[in-house]
């Protein structure tokens, strides 16, 4: 009879195989840590398992009582069984994995490497009323339906997305909610953005000249201001058509629109949309023709009859770069003879006082007024010094020579109006005459890269076929530059290329008129440094 110490112990390596078992079962059921190697590694624990369950039975077969044995051979056949479905799992989930692997491979050489797209910017809004909306529906699809967020990190994306005039709303006291419903209670107003998308499109820029880039220009800016006022439930009748048709064909310069209305065959009012049709097919063939044929950069010149020397002039007498030998007043103020001296030892022109050439090179047209004699009326033998700075001898008027009748800036005095004084700037230059030409300038406020309106100086020269800025101020703006190639032709067919080009919204004090603008780039427009004051308080104006 087996003794009962050798049943236990064979018992025991039953049960340790049987617990072995169980634990493989339990790790093959999470497949999320399923791998080929791990799997095999298992696989190999079970071979091993089964070469010790084989010793394991040949124990039990020893066992000489057929009613010791009968006890546990159920329990030997469900272990068999056991590591049996074992083995069968694991060499299926092998097979799966392997298929799984090879049919990924193929994808990736099918589909290339994966694409990464870029992260989505915030958007901004710097206080545009027909902004509003797009602004609004971005930053909920982003930012505010996000259930990640908190509130604070919901307000520091918000105050990050406001620039310009939109940021000046915001606290240091508001929270998320304070902060966009003061927004929302600002901005929010269906009335002023249907406003503001109706004077975009009648405040469109007119086309000077025939041009695939103001055209497309001009057909965005209708149609993205004409699908704002649908989406806000303003649709469009024969009236508005017959309105806006007017209004765009107005804007056409002059060959598109004779070239559309060659396009009519009778008396009736034009489509509107197949206005818009029209212009779609002129702007390809605009750009077709331009491609094919590119300009000459001599063809079309802009001209600008503002200039000014490419130096400051130096006086001769009190070394003085804001003023001309003929202007100053130390020179008026000397003897006739020390006058003659001096011009002499300047080797200055006797006739116009230039010196950059003698009297023989002399191209000026001018002479004595007294004597009407080759020399500069200061020169004339009875001219008298004057210490008056602002009146010249009746007899003696100041003569320019063309190089040095160049624009300066000027400020006028009135002592009456202190607003006068500040906002009223001429150009000026004097003739032989003794006539003063006052150039026209305004304060204008332009609208730099943040939405700020920034007040700049604006001269207006109504002979000017371009409008220009100078370099500081359009840094000052941060607006985008553009690259150009634009011969400007000047005073006796001289010219300058131009290479860079910003386009900005201008305004006046009151912003309730606006227009874009296209600005050329230069260096610098005048001195701003007056050469003579002018006293206004005998105008009669």
């Amino acid at each position: 009879m087996t003794s009962e110490t050798e049943i236990t112990t064979l018992n025991r390596k039953r049960g340790n195989i049987k617990s072995q078992i169980t634990k493989l079962a339990n790790a093959l059921v999470d497949k999320t840590e399923h791998s080929i190697p791990k799997l095999q590694a298992q696989l190999d624990i079970v071979s091993r398992l089964q070469e010790k369950f084989e010793l394991l039975k040949n124990d039990y077969y020893k066992i000489t009582n057929t009613t010791e044995f009968a006890d546990v051979e159920s329990s030997l056949d469900s272990v068999e069984d056991d590591l049996l479905n074992l083995e069968v799992s694991l060499k299926t989930s092998i097979n799966q994995l392997k298929c799984n692997v090879q049919s990924v491979s193929l994808s990736n050489q099918s589909k290339g490497a994966p694409i990464k797209l870029p992260k989505i910017p915030l958007p901004t809004f710097c206080g545009r009323f027909e902004d509003w909306n797009l602004f609004k529906t971005q930053f909920n699809d982003l930012i505010n339906e996000n259930s990640q967020l908190s509130d604070n990190e919901k307000l520091h994306y918000l105050r990050g997305s406001l620039k310009g005039e939109a940021k000046i709303i915001e606290t240091a006291d508001d929270d998320f909610s304070s902060l966009f419903k003061a927004l929302e209670q600002r901005y929010e107003n269906k009335r002023v953005i249907v406003d503001c998308h109706i004077k975009n499109v009648l405040n469109l820029q007119v086309m000077k000249r025939e041009s695939s880039e103001d055209l497309r220009i001009l057909l965005d800016n209708v149609k993205k201001n004409l699908r704002s006022l649908k989406i806000l439930d303003f649709e469009r009748d024969k009236l508005s058509n017959a309105l806006l048709l007017n209004v765009v064909l107005d804007k056409l310069d002059r060959e598109t629109r004779k070239q559309f209305e060659l396009t009519l065959k009778d008396n009736e009012v034009p489509d509107f949309d197949a206005c818009l049709e029209f212009l779609e097919r002129r702007y390809q063939i605009l750009c077709s023709i331009h491609n094919n044929n590119p300009t000459k950069s001599n063809s079309e010149r802009s001209k600008s009859f503002f200039i000014k020397s490419n130096k400051p002039k130096k006086c001769g007498a009190c070394n003085n770069q804001t003023h001309s030998l003929y202007q100053c007043d130390k020179f008026k103020a000397m003897k006739l003879s020390d006058r003659t001296d001096l011009v002499k030892r300047l080797r200055a022109c006797l006739n116009c006082l230039s010196e950059f050439h003698v009297i023989s090179a002399c191209n000026s047209k001018r002479s004595c007024f007294v004597c009407k004699k080759k020399h500069h009326t200061l020169l004339h033998k009875y001219s008298t010094p004057t210490t008056d700075p602002n009146v010249f001898p009746s007899s003696d008027p100041p003569v320019a020579s063309p190089a040095d009748m160049c624009s300066v800036q000027e400020v006028v005095n009135n002592s009456e109006s202190n607003s006068f004084l500040e906002h009223s700037r001429a150009s000026f230059h004097t003739n032989g005459n003794c006539k003063s030409v006052l150039i026209n300038s305004a304060i204008i406020y332009v609208k730099d890269s943040q939405g700020i309106r920034r007040p700049l100086r604006a001269i207006l020269d109504c002979a000017s076929e371009s409008s220009f800025i100078s370099s500081n101020a359009a840094n000052v703006l941060g607006l985008k530059k553009q690259k150009v190639n634009i011969p400007i032709c000047g005073l006796n067919d001289a010219s300058i290329n131009i290479n860079r080009r910003i386009s900005a919204q201008i305004s006046n004090a009151k912003n309730d008129s606006q227009w874009d603008i296209d600005f050329l780039l230069v260096p610098k427009i005048s001195h701003l440094s007056p050469s003579k004051k002018i006293n206004a308080e005998h105008w009669n104006i």
